[in-house]
């Protein structure tokens, strides 16, 4: 049998249509189209026979069909059919659903169903097509779907894009806001909370410097106390960060018990928060400093015995010819011993301990306040917060001028047996008289400004401030200043320490 041929072109149909290994049912159906109608046969029960007889996944047969009967009563199956052998999946009918949308036809939700006819997509479908100047069957062939699933993966990949950058812009707001509580709330823990949230977040180069920042400020807040540990165990003395400030330092001509070495007033600022002793040095802890070094400490010292002062062998701080437990202020110390011990606690500790600078002493003593004393302009009080000469000393000495209160004590008191001031300082006022760093010099003319120790000067002579047990209320003042050689040792003479914070 020779190859089939249609019409004037005489064009064989293997060509035209593809046959492939459908050739032999191909050429059956032509046989039977050729034939035509018979035996009364109509042509719409010709079409009938012939669409029984072709194979919905065989494109041949389909578009065989197409051509034979265009328009025809199943020319809607037959496109299906042929749509159908196009492979495409559910994703690829979604794309090509978002390819149709992205040029502005409506196919509906992309669902991967097209539908039959009518069908939203089918519409869609047909109406690109339209526009497109092509046969709008509502069907697309393989051409087509490869062009509106190109146009689709576009409009996925900008969707996509679209709502990546719309997450980057929550997630922004939401770093933003999770920042901004970090910010008001200006605390390492609240630094730190939004580091656990967002570790890479674009605040968090900021937020560890500022929570480092706020634990270096946390660790140092005014009022905290603390103990540095020594090398050779155990703990230095207790310390607690004062805050940084301004005051005036020295006594106005009006205040009572006033000396002229007390003025001018001049206005001085600590810049810096550093530490205090909490407590006068202790003799325990000046004991552990003999104890570890070997420091001889003196053999003398000027007492009060027999109604009085004199300069007694066999006196210092180990007897000072009155009964004192370890925590007791260590007394009989001089300026030098002061230094030493100081020296020896920051070489044990690896901090940079010292004595208080006499500007750091006043601003110290008066605990934020602007009265003679830290709990106020009188000696009414006192003997709740200091420790002086009252009526206790009177007793031994009837001789003395003294408060008239009771604050327990004849001599030194244990450290922190009265009220503390508002540094958080128990002692500064009474007890005994603290060294500090500064030489001596008759008035304040010329005094730093800035907290320094004032070293020009006589410094033969160096500067106690406080007052002590043996005192009259006049000297238990936060002006009061005082001045012995460096090198003499008193019964009423300690000292306390200070620490840098940086």
């Amino acid at each position: 049998m020779s190859e089939p041929t249609r019409g004037g072109a005489g064009l064989p149909m293997r060509g035209r249509w593809g046959l492939g290994r459908a050739w032999a049912r191909a050429a059956c159906l032509l046989a039977l189209l050729w034939a035509g109608p018979a035996g009364g046969q109509t042509a719409e029960e010709v079409e009938e026979v012939f669409w029984q007889s072709v194979v919905c996944e065989d494109a041949v047969e389909m578009r065989l069909y197409l051509e034979e009967y265009p328009g025809g009563t199943y020319e809607a199956e037959a496109r299906a059919c042929l749509e159908a052998g196009l492979g495409l999946d559910q994703a690829a009918r979604r794309l090509v659903q978002r390819g149709l949308a992205a040029v502005g036809q409506a196919p509906g939700p992309a669902d991967g169903l097209f539908g039959g006819p009518g069908a939203q997509t089918r519409e869609a479908i047909r109406e690109w097509q339209k526009a497109k100047r092509l046969e709008a069957t509502g069907y697309v062939t393989g051409e087509q779907a490869a062009a509106l699933m190109e146009l689709g993966r576009a409009a996925a990949q900008e969707a996509a894009q679209a709502a990546e950058e719309q997450a980057a812009q929550e997630a922004a707001r939401a770093d933003d806001a999770a920042y901004a509580e970090a910010e008001r709330t200006n605390t390492a823990e609240g630094y730190g909370a939004y580091l656990a949230a967002y570790p890479t977040g674009q605040h968090a180069a900021t937020a560890r410097e500022r929570q480092a920042a706020r634990e270096e400020a946390e660790r140092w807040r005014a009022g905290r106390t603390f103990r540095d540990s020594l090398r050779s165990g155990g703990t230095g003395p207790e310390m607690v960060v004062v805050p940084a400030g301004t005051y005036q330092m020295g006594s106005p001509s009006y205040e009572g018990g006033r000396d002229d070495d007390e003025g001018p007033v001049h206005q001085v600022t600590i810049a810096e928060p550093f530490a205090v002793g909490v407590y006068e040095v202790r003799r325990e802890e000046y004991a552990q400093f003999v104890e570890a070094t070997g420091y001889a400490g003196g053999n003398a010292c000027w007492t009060y015995e027999g109604g009085e002062w004199a300069d007694r062998a066999g006196r210092s701080w180990r007897d000072a010819g009155y009964r004192q437990s370890g925590q007791h202020p260590v007394v009989c110390v001089n300026w030098e011993d002061a230094r030493a011990y100081a020296a020896w606690l920051s070489r044990q500790t690896g901090q940079g301990y010292r004595l208080l600078s006499e500007a750091e002493w006043e601003y110290v003593a008066r605990g934020g306040t602007a009265t003679a004393r830290y709990w106020g302009e009188g000696e009414t009080g006192q003997c709740r917060h200091a420790n002086g000469a009252d009526a206790t000393a009177k007793r031994e000495h009837p001789d003395w001028t003294t408060v008239a209160c009771t604050d327990g004590h004849a001599r030194t008191a244990p450290v922190g047996s009265y009220a503390e001031n508002g540094y958080g300082l128990y002692d500064v006022l009474g007890n005994v008289w603290e060294w500090v760093a500064d030489c001596w010099h008759e008035s304040y003319e010329g005094a730093p400004r800035d907290g320094q120790a004032w070293t020009g000067g006589d410094c033969s002579r160096r500067v106690l401030r406080g007052g002590s047990w043996s005192d009259v209320p006049g000297f238990l003042r936060s002006a009061i200043r005082l001045r012995y050689t460096a090198g003499s040792r008193y019964v009423s003479n300690g000292f306390r320490i200070a620490r840098s914070l940086d």
